[in-house]
């Protein structure tokens, strides 16, 4: 009753109550309002499979996110979150993951142990991605219009080619690269020869 409660204080715009074949709540869709952080309430709900918090003004997650461990659908896109936090990695049935449109710069080391039908991180502040990226197991990857796209560091663009190489639906196209050789500098070559 909390939790509804909580709701009434609340102007939405659009509000979606999913309901199961008992009449429990299946699921929870929240848009277009300014709740600004998840509430605790929302753990009371048994068995919530998806949750929907579009364009709510969240700045963060909070640490029991893993409590909701039925939860297979999680949309938090059109928001102002910058990282995830670890615990994220413990849901074990979270299939699909949306986290487009917020301001996330880097990802839990742990994070490629989930696995996806579709992780979407495009229209983020990714600059790079974490070597154990490379493990993720998804069907379908998101990350365009992120940093990474512009000009990757060396790190960053193995992991990518790597993961393009091993997926085939990942939407990531990377700048050229090229590598200009400066003037020989005849004096370094022989000391570094020297060193070898």
């Amino acid at each position: 009753m909390e939790f509804f409660e909580e709701l009434l204080n609340y102007e939405f715009e659009k509000l979606a109550l999913i309901l199961d074949e008992n009449n429990a709540i299946d699921g929870i869709g929240i848009q277009n309002c300014n709740i600004g952080e998840i509430s605790e309430s929302i753990k009371k709900i048994e068995k919530l499979n998806a949750l929907i918090l579009d364009n709510v003004n969240l700045e963060s997650l909070p640490g029991w996110i893993d409590e909701l461990k039925h939860l297979d659908f999680l949309c938090l896109s059109n928001n102002k979150l910058e990282s995830l936090p670890n615990s994220i990695v413990n849901l074990k049935y979270l299939g699909i993951l949306d986290l487009s449109h917020n301001i996330i710069t880097d990802l839990p080391e742990s994070f490629s142990h989930m696995e996806f039908q579709i992780l979407n991180l495009s229209d983020n502040n990714l600059s790079t991605l974490p070597f154990s990226f490379l493990e993720i197991n998804a069907d379908d990857i998101y990350l365009s219009e992120n940093f990474l796209n512009n000009d990757p560091d060396l790190r960053t663009r193995f992991i990518i080619e790597r993961l393009k190489s091993i997926h085939d639906n990942i939407d990531v196209e990377l700048p050229k690269f090229e590598f200009e050789f400066g003037e020989r500098n005849d004096k370094l070559v022989n000391r570094i020869n020297d060193l070898i």
